[in-house]
């Protein structure tokens, strides 16, 4: 994991894994329905979600398409920003 989250959406996919799932990437890849690598793959800010993981993406933890285009607001596991000031 890289010192500085590459996106807005790779931070708040990182803070899902994290909490929801103790860290455990294949276990939070099983409920988007890819693979750990590709969720690791996402976080590390390689590749941006397609249609099908981001509408899992959001459905699942709330991570919204336009957040992979946008910087990061904070560091790795600093609690969400609210919604207002992310919008």
């Amino acid at each position: 994991m890289a010192a500085r989250a590459p996106n807005e959406g790779a931070r708040r996919l990182a803070q899902w894994v994290a909490h929801e799932h103790g860290g455990d990437l294949d276990r939070a890849a099983a409920r988007l329905w890819v693979t750990g690598a590709i969720v690791q793959r996402v976080i590390d800010g390689e590749i941006t979600p397609g249609m099908a993981l981001g509408a899992s993406l959001f459905k699942s933890c709330g991570v919204r398409a336009r957040m992979f285009n946008r910087d990061a607001l904070a560091g790795w596991f600093f609690e969400p920003v609210d919604q207002q000031l992310a919008a």
